[in-house]
């Protein structure tokens, strides 16, 4: 009996330790996740060239499919510009190295940006890997919600 109640106290440990590791990374993209949305606002190409991946593909609601350095332009030239912008994060999965985000978007648009519109509402995923220890935002899609 005693064998039994220190394997059962031990699996509880395990459980609480793997229970706290996820919400610790979910609170890791949770941090990105605003981080990225913050360096968007302030076109802050430097802060967005460090959270995303080389690798990252877009699917954007201009109904292109385009890669990091074509949104990193788009972001330095004023194509993608924001005068205010708001994330709200629906869901965080985090399965081993790959997180998976989903929300919804507000945002309104400067002059210059490629949407001419007075507020565009927004769906979004965005995929995440973490590679050599830190987080990287390797994939998004986001698409317009119609009025």
């Amino acid at each position: 009996m005693r064998i039994l109640t220190i394997a059962a106290v031990a699996a509880f440990c395990c459980l609480v330790a793997l229970s706290s590791d996820r919400l610790s990374e979910e609170e890791t993209i949770r941090a990105l996740e605003a981080e990225e949305a913050a360096a968007l606002l302030s076109a802050d190409t430097k802060r967005l060239e460090k959270l995303w991946d080389d690798s990252m593909v877009v699917n954007s609601p201009l109904n292109l499919i385009t890669k990091k350095r074509d949104v990193l332009d788009r972001v330095s030239d004023g194509r993608i510009a924001y005068a205010s912008f708001e994330r709200r994060i629906e869901s965080i999965v985090v399965q081993g190295s790959i997180a998976v985000v989903m929300g919804s978007e507000t945002g309104v648009p400067s002059p210059t940006h490629d949407l001419k519109a007075a507020r565009m509402n927004r769906r979004f995923t965005n995929i995440w890997a973490k590679k050599e220890g830190a987080w990287r935002q390797i994939a998004r899609h986001s698409n317009l919600i119609c009025e």
